[in-house]
């Protein structure tokens, strides 16, 4: 199997699944190591976003070539900032009408719930991310400390909708994205609108 990560092929004998998991661990750790991040893996010319792993270690013995292309640390923080600060503008800007039909608190009127949940999540999870690689990316530490008071808030946010959820109260639903998470979305949009701009340009 040749293993080809960003154009440099290496050639492994694989001789078992239990091999195949010692290459893969050991690939992997080297690219951590080096502070860079998978950003696509293709299998025998299939693209795989998830469930890579699985493939490796069933179909080994037939796997011709394994391609990885990485990205640095610095440059996958600041492309997640540049969506994130994409999405946001968005959100800000419909987030509103998605809510409004939540305060009839009529299950019948929830058709929007499943974006907003949606939206809620990506924002948490890209924002998470982002406190995971600010070390990587040269940041004043008073901006990493505010993305992880921010995370932390999400977080509790977080479990104050779901709990919403489970009750089936849409209208306290509707209030706490209104009047916690959007507030929240905008200090996170105006703290960091500037940050790394001549850096993202840069690294484009």
């Amino acid at each position: 199997m040749n293993i080809i990560i960003n154009g440099l092929s290496t050639y492994y004998d694989v001789k078992s699944s239990e091999n195949m998991t010692n290459i893969w661990l050991d690939v992997t750790k080297n690219i951590s190591e080096h502070h860079e991040f998978i950003q696509s893996i293709e299998i025998d010319g299939n693209l795989y976003d998830n469930g890579h792993f699985d493939i490796l270690i069933k179909q080994f013995d037939v796997i011709h070539t394994v391609k990885i292309v990485t990205i640095s640390g610095e440059k996958s923080f600041y492309t997640i900032l540049e969506d994130l600060h994409e999405y946001a503008v968005k959100v800000l800007e419909e987030m509103e009408n998605y809510i409004k039909p939540l305060y009839s608190g009529s299950n019948q009127n929830c058709d929007e719930l499943p974006i907003i949940v949606e939206s809620i999540e990506w924002i948490i999870t890209s924002t998470t991310y982002l406190q995971y690689t600010s070390g990587l990316a040269s940041l004043k530490q008073e901006l990493c400390k505010q993305i992880d008071d921010i995370v932390n808030k999400y977080s509790k946010i977080l479990e104050m909708l779901t709990s919403e959820l489970e009750w089936g109260n849409l209208i306290g639903f509707a209030d706490i994205v209104q009047y916690e998470f959007i507030p929240l979305l905008e200090e996170f949009y105006h703290a960091t609108r500037e940050v790394g701009r001549s850096e993202r340009d840069i690294l484009q």
